[in-house]
């Protein structure tokens, strides 16, 4: 977080965009964040079998488990993290 107030200039500026600790689902062990296109490109296709969601279409490196994805598809994806309301402080 410290890096993200340096970037933004302040806490409340930085918690739009970064997750806390208490808010971050990376720390829960429910998110991952990918690396290449392909790897994008085959979690777009075949995630959803997995539990495996895109979540925010700005970041398209940032993973999910959703281990209802399966049977439902993927819930729609946020703008950004400032649009989640599982973020909300």
């Amino acid at each position: 977080m410290s890096q993200a107030v340096s970037q933004y200039g302040s806490r409340e500026r930085a918690a739009r965009w970064v997750a806390t600790p208490a808010t971050s689902l990376h720390v829960q062990g429910a998110a991952a964040d990918v690396d290449g296109s392909g790897t994008q490109d085959w979690i777009s296709r075949h995630g959803p079998a997995f539990g495996l969601c895109l979540v925010y279409d700005n970041e398209p490196w940032h993973v999910e488990l959703r281990p209802d994805a399966g049977a439902h598809r993927c819930p729609p994806t946020y703008a950004d993290p400032s649009n989640d309301p599982r973020l909300a402080r």
